[in-house]
């Protein structure tokens, strides 16, 4: 039995060895055959992404200003023209699509872990005055945590600007020089006859009629920096042709001169300024400090026709054009050749006596014209009527009064009132107190017409056998009474000084 176990024993060893032999083998064979290479982590750059999303915040605010003014351009309204109401309606659809970008890039970006927003969102149209634009402005913020890159605030903007620089009109052949911009004064240089919309008014139309120009005969060259001749046939058209502008750049955003009675482009030959006249001032003499309406007309219909798109006014010296103070247009806006302008006038720094005020307009082509002018009287403000009431002491009442210890003080309380007899609050008094105390104090006379003044405490003990200090004397003098616009009148005064003792 001993013997059989040993045997097992020895077997079980000899089968160990063998199978850690083999095992030894297998790793060393699969080590000789394997080869060791570089392991390089790849990391995205923030800064690639950084400006990926940038220039996709670029793109977003010039579709969403697309949206924006294509809608608005294609709203049945746009030919008679109310902007605000209708454009609010836009705007919402601008700013939705601005969110839904936004919306997007954090999920394109979420394992980056950005924090992303936009504000100061703005979009403007101007397309019914004498300047010409579709723009949006906003701020990013941008973070992105993941790389420990914060606060990137990029302010961006979008715009499309139209500006008429001449006319040329020959019949019905009109040729209009046009100039382009977008954002930074950069040239537009993709504009193209199809994206190009021009109407013009019928010759003799009273009720502002407007028809569409045959797009076969409109035609647009490129003279660079952004100009653009643009030719058009017009039968029948106004002499000089009153239009409206509809353009669309390669973005897609819209810009317009759809005012309701049409855009006068000026004659590019024309050098002569408008003339100024009616110049007022209303008052006038005028009173200092104050202010006067200062108003005039601004007159090109026999100067050249062009449209008045500015006006200032001077007072006492003529400086260089465009140098004076800007004037208002009395209907709203710069969209005729006759204008009424005005400005409020301050006279506070003019000093007494007569002032030349001078006014004179400039038109769309950049001419000034003469100066108006009229002359306007300043005077000082008469001071206002003085009606100062009197005042004076009815009654001076004072009290020793006990306080804690073997401590005493007075209490004086003065009543003021005016001639009538009726109280007078808010009189400002003077007074001192003297005897046992002194001191110098001022208070002022609630709505009863009294004020109360406290002295200081004064130290008294009569002894244990009931001798020790005389009397304490407590005096209180009224000195002076003051209240602006009211008279002080001591001579009628009841009383200015009273006297309490104690005991």
């Amino acid at each position: 039995m001993t013997k059989n176990s040993r045997n097992k024993k020895g077997q079980f060893l000899v089968a160990s060895a063998l199978l850690f032999a083999i095992l030894f083998i297998s790793v060393a064979s699969l080590l000789s055959s394997t080869t060791i290479t570089d392991v390089k982590l790849l990391k995205d750059d923030f800064r690639k992404d950084a400006m990926q999303i940038i220039s996709n915040f670029r793109g977003a605010l010039a579709l969403a200003l697309s949206k924006v003014t294509s809608e608005l351009e294609l709203s049945p309204y746009n030919y008679s023209y109310t902007m605000d109401s209708l454009f609010s309606y836009m705007i919402m659809d601008g700013e939705e699509m601005m969110i839904n970008w936004q919306n997007t890039i954090l999920q394109q970006y979420a394992g980056r872990s950005i924090n992303l927003s936009i504000t100061n969102l703005v979009f403007k149209c101007n397309w019914n005055s004498s300047v010409f634009y579709s723009k949006v402005n906003a701020t990013m913020t941008l973070d992105i945590r993941s790389y420990g890159f914060y606060g990137l605030k990029q302010n961006v903007s979008s715009e499309l600007t139209l500006q008429f620089l001449g006319r040329k009109q020959v019949g019905d052949e009109v040729v209009i020089i046009i100039k382009v911009q977008k954002e930074k004064g950069l040239p537009v240089t993709d504009l193209k006859p199809s994206f190009t919309n021009i109407l013009y008014k019928i010759n003799g139309s009273l009720e502002n009629k407007f028809i569409n120009v045959n797009p076969s005969t409109l035609d647009l060259i490129y003279l660079g920096s952004g100009v653009y001749n643009v030719t058009f046939s017009a039968p029948d058209c106004t002499q000089p042709a009153m239009i409206k502008m509809i353009l669309q750049d390669g973005r897609g955003i819209v810009v317009a001169a759809i005012q309701e009675n049409g855009t006068y482009i000026s004659d590019i030959t024309d050098n002569v300024g408008p003339i100024t006249t009616n110049v007022l001032c209303n008052p006038n003499p005028c009173t200092k400090p104050s202010a006067t309406k200062l108003t005039a007309t601004i007159d090109d219909t026999s100067t050249g026709a062009n449209f008045i798109i500015s006006a200032e006014y001077f007072i006492d010296t003529k400086t260089g054009n465009g140098s004076g103070t800007p004037m208002s247009v009395s209907d709203g806006y710069f969209d005729s050749t006759l204008e009424n302008v005005e400005a409020q006038l301050s006279t506070a720094s003019l000093s007494s006596g007569n002032h030349t005020i001078y006014v004179h307009g400039m038109d769309a082509v950049g001419n000034w014209g003469n100066f108006g002018s009229v002359v306007l009287t300043v005077t000082e403000t008469p001071p206002p009527p003085q009606t100062q009431q009197k005042m004076h002491i009815s009654d001076v009442s004072v009290r020793a009064i006990p306080d804690w210890w073997f401590y005493i003080h007075g209490i004086a309380t003065v009543t003021i009132v005016d001639a009538d007899g009726k109280h007078v609050s808010g009189a400002k008094v003077y007074g001192h107190w003297s005897g046992s105390v002194s001191g110098s104090v001022y208070g002022y006379t609630g709505t009863n017409g009294k004020v109360t003044f406290y002295s200081k405490d004064v130290y008294y003990w009569r002894g244990w056998g009931g001798w020790g200090s005389g009397k304490l004397i407590f005096t209180f003098t009224v000195d002076n009474i003051e209240k602006t616009d009211w008279i002080y009148d001591e001579s009628v005064n009841v009383e200015t000084s009273d006297t309490a003792y104690y005991p």
